[in-house]
């Protein structure tokens, strides 16, 4: 992993994030600057996700935000990344938001950041080596296609218990963390916090329920 800092948000208001976004006040400096993705949703949603994005920012000091655009092209996003702290990958879809990024050419360079990821919701599960898609409103059917594989393991976002019989199953193959709205995890390759409750499924099992120490 060449990111200093991962963070997986599994969705909420900024209101039940409150203290999801003080943890990640301690990796981000006043003066960083934070580059927001929004490729996951559609382009009409661009600046209504931005103005989402910089409420909660605001409430830690963090002001220096912008958007990528996707008009723009390859090198001129490859030099907002590398200079951006940052990387903020916003929500919706996760495998429209990973067709943009393959469309774009520009994974390469997100894998190569070394600065801190932060995904939200559908940005949370492309970080993944498999990225889980299960069955909700937008998609009839769970599936499971490749995510940008910065970490091995695979997430959970807006995990209600409901889908825990299938959460056994897809944890046959690798580790799965479930993520409520209002929580999240952060992983620096090598340790893993959690934020509020974090719940994870490995081998067809239920194994813990992690929180805050």
């Amino acid at each position: 992993m060449t990111a200093k800092a991962v963070f997986f948000i599994g969705g909420g208001s900024a209101q039940e994030l409150e203290s999801v976004y003080e943890t990640m006040a301690r990796y981000i400096k006043p003066s960083d600057h934070v580059l927001v993705i929004p490729f996951a949703t559609e382009i009409s949603r661009y600046e209504p996700c931005f103005d989402g994005v910089l409420l909660p920012f605001a409430q830690i000091g963090i002001n220096r935000l912008s958007l990528l655009s996707i008009h723009e092209n390859t090198e001129t996003m490859i030099r907002k990344m590398e200079s951006s702290q940052v990387l903020y990958f916003a929500g919706g879809l996760p495998d429209r938001l990973l067709e943009r990024l393959e469309q774009k050419r520009i994974v390469d360079a997100i894998k190569a950041h070394s600065g801190i990821l932060i995904g939200f919701s559908a940005g949370a599960l492309a970080f993944c080596k498999d990225c889980i898609i299960t069955k909700d409103e937008d998609y009839p059917q769970t599936k499971v296609v490749n995510g940008l594989g910065i970490v091995e393991f695979s997430v959970e976002v807006h995990y209600k218990q409901a889908i825990d019989e299938e959460l056994y199953g897809l944890s046959d193959r690798r580790p799965i963390y479930a993520l409520p709205n209002g929580s999240a995890l952060h992983w620096n390759g090598s340790c893993m916090m959690p934020i509020n409750q974090v719940i994870r499924f490995e081998r067809g099992e239920k194994i813990e329920c992690i929180h805050p120490h």
